[in-house]
């Protein structure tokens, strides 16, 4: 998709405005404008890199016009959230690859989620969705 220079202002500035409210001023996001998220019903979506305070963000459905401000300011807030939480969960994740095959599975899967739902929360007290 084609986004318009007002746009992608718009995406940055906010992010700007999140890193520094986050402290995250030292933190490099690159946008991916041209590739979409894995998951279709993404609003955003962001790889932080392991060891680097760098991280990739691809765009959803941001500009869609059914989004209120909360929403996008809750879905930046968001996926700055899954940078800083990036390196604990690297950490975790090396252990439970010891655990075995179907331990590290059931494991990843419960960990994972625990994991998103303290963002949404978080998230949701930083920056409200109304």
């Amino acid at each position: 998709m084609a986004y318009s220079d007002e746009q992608k202002k718009r995406l940055l500035d906010l992010i700007e405005a999140w890193k520094e409210r986050l402290h995250m001023e030292a933190w490099h996001i690159e946008i991916q404008w041209d590739e979409e998220p894995s998951h279709p019903k993404a609003i955003l979506q962001i790889t932080p890199t392991d060891g680097r305070e760098f991280a990739m963000l691809r765009v959803g459905s941001f500009f869609d016009d059914d989004l209120s401000e909360a929403e996008r300011q809750n879905a930046v807030c968001h996926e700055l959230l899954h940078c800083l939480f990036d390196r604990p969960w690297y950490g975790v994740n090396l252990l439970i690859r010891r655990l075995g095959a179907d331990a590290s599975v059931l494991s990843d899967e419960m960990i994972r989620h625990d994991v998103e739902h303290f963002i949404d929360h978080l998230a949701g007290v930083l920056a409200p969705l109304e």
